[in-house]
C-alpha cells in the first residue's frame, strides 16, 4: 500500500473474538477483511448488510438514497423492476466505495454421473441422505471403438530406436546378468 497507494499502514494481529469485537465498534480498525455467504439466492442478502444501522453493517456505511431504495427493493414484488432496483443499489454502494471486493468465494465438486441427488447450493451444504448412486451397466469407461479397431488393422506398435542410454529390446540393462530380469 506504501509503494502504489501512498498509504501508511500498520497491521494489528488480534485473537478473532478481539477482532469482531474491536469491528463492530468501530473504533480501533479502520479497514479489514470481511466474508459474506448468501444463505439464499439473492443479491438483496448482501446489499442489506450495507443498510444504516444494520446490526452487520461493521462498515458504518451510511447513505440515506442507499436505505431509501433498500425499503423499495424489500417491498418491490416484479422481478425485473426489483433486479433493475437492486444494481441502482449496488452502483450507489461501489460509487461510495465503503468496500473493496478483492475475490469471491469459489467451490469446485467433481461429482460422478452415476451420484442422483446432488444439487448446488449458496450454503455448500450436500446432505448424503438425499443422494443415490445409479447402477452403471459397466465399471469400465467406454472405450472408443474406432481406436481399437485402427490398432488391430495396424498390429502393435514398432518401436523406434532406444534412447540414448537405454538397452535396446532384448538386451540386458548395465550391470545385469543375461537371463536376469527387472
Amino acid at each position: 500500500w506504501k509503494q502504489q497507494l501512498g498509504v501508511l499502514t500498520t497491521l494489528v494481529n488480534e485473537e478473532w473474538k478481539v477482532f469482531l469485537q474491536n469491528r463492530e465498534q468501530k473504533v480501533l480498525t479502520q479497514v479489514f477483511r470481511a466474508g459474506w455467504t448468501s444463505d439464499y439466492n439473492d443479491p438483496y442478502s448482501f446489499l442489506e448488510l450495507f443498510r444504516s444501522g444494520e446490526s452487520r453493517n461493521h462498515f458504518a456505511y451510511s447513505n440515506v438514497s442507499f436505505d431509501t431504495l433498500l425499503e423499495e427493493i424489500a417491498k418491490e414484488r416484479t422481478p425485473e423492476r426489483r433486479n433493475r432496483m437492486m444494481r441502482e443499489a449496488e452502483r450507489l454502494l461501489l460509487e461510495d466505495n465503503p468496500i473493496m471486493p478483492v475475490y469471491t468465494y469459489v467451490s469446485k465438486r467433481l461429482v460422478d454421473r452415476h451420484v442422483q441427488g446432488w444439487q448446488s447450493n449458496f450454503m455448500d451444504h450436500h446432505y448424503s441422505r438425499y443422494m443415490y448412486k445409479l447402477e452403471s451397466r459397466s465399471n469400465e469407461p467406454p472405450s472408443a471403438p474406432a481406436a481399437k479397431d485402427k490398432q488391430a488393422e495396424e498390429g502393435p506398435p514398432e518401436e523406434g530406436p532406444p534412447e540414448e542410454g537405454q538397452p535396446e529390446a532384448g538386451q540386458p540393462e548395465a550391470g545385469q546378468a543375461e537371463g536376469e530380469q527387472n
